[in-house]
């Protein structure tokens, strides 16, 4: 029977938000747009780094591309702003600093997060891969990142991207789960192959969503991996509502909003996110040399 888990939608601790500039390599890009391209974009990091941490890569959508031309060591251009307030980034400068937080892991200890945003430049219409190829690089050699725990994210523009990397053998195999929100494409897939690497995916959508048809790019993609692996480590929260916005994003990423009135499924059901069980403690729950640890 398929493992396909479709959930609804809290946690706690503080810091103050260490929100900085990130300038990492210059990857090659193959294809239409060809070419080397600075890589940078927004990074928070606790402020002991003599421990290591999780890491979470989220990759943001379409309107958050810097400007073609743009040089990049102007890291505050607007565009970068655009960056900084964009989920979960946005959720790390925010007056509350919300996820700036620990938290539960397995063994009841808690933690905090890396979380690293490269931008897009904005001649590609899609996330190119090696932008998260270069990511992942970068983050196995910072000791103070956990290279077993190393999960990426993103919406819309960037659930696709997310969809995309996950079926990348060259990413695959460093990453411990990975969660696309409102995905809006995916192209060129390598079914059987993720189907064979055990990655655990949560996907978020709202039923309702008039840009990235749920019907097309959730449900065909779920479709097409039950039917390689029917046991497969695939979550999905279809949303009653949402439509494509911060509403859905912030219901996966935002602490404030695990607290206030239960969300409705698309079957009516309620399920809420708790303390203890949410998407970053789900994205505790695994590593990438464990495949699957379960929901």
């Amino acid at each position: 029977m398929k493992r396909i888990l479709f959930i609804l939608l809290l946690f706690a601790s503080s810091a103050q938000a260490q929100l900085i500039n990130w300038f990492v390599g210059s990857p090659t890009v193959s294809g239409t747009n060809s070419g080397a391209y600075p890589m940078a974009g927004k990074l928070w990091r606790p402020p002991d780094l003599t421990k290591k941490y999780p890491c979470v890569g989220f990759l943001h959508g379409i309107g958050e591309r810097t400007n073609a031309g743009v040089q990049w060591d102007t890291i505050n251009s607007s565009g970068t702003n655009r960056l900084a307030n964009t989920s979960p980034m946005g959720l790390l400068t925010s007056p509350s600093g919300r996820l700036v937080r620990q938290f539960v892991q397995p063994d009841g200890t808690s933690t905090y997060f890396v979380f690293v945003a490269p931008q897009l430049a904005n001649k590609f219409n899609t996330w190119d891969k090696s932008y998260i190829r270069e990511f992942i690089a970068w983050a196995k050699r910072q000791p103070y990142i956990d290279s077993n725990r190393i999960y990426l994210t993103g919406l819309s523009l960037g659930g696709g991207g997310t969809y995309v990397a996950s079926h990348d053998s060259l990413i695959n195999i460093d990453l411990a789960g990975a969660a696309p929100i409102c995905p809006g494409y995916y192209n060129n897939m390598n079914f059987p192959f993720f189907n064979r690497s055990g990655l655990r995916m949560w996907i978020f959508h709202a039923v309702n969503d008039g840009t990235a048809s749920y019907n097309t790019w959730t449900v065909g993609y779920a479709t097409q991996v039950i039917a390689g692996n029917p046991v497969a480590s695939l979550s999905v929260t279809a949303m009653a509502d949402g439509d494509h916005g911060s509403i859905v994003w912030d219901r996966a990423y935002d602490p404030a909003t695990w607290t206030a009135a239960p969300f409705l499924r698309s079957d009516g059901d309620v399920i809420d996110f708790t303390d203890t069980y949410n998407l970053f403690t789900w994205f505790l729950r695994g590593t990438k040399n464990k495949r699957p640890i379960g929901y």
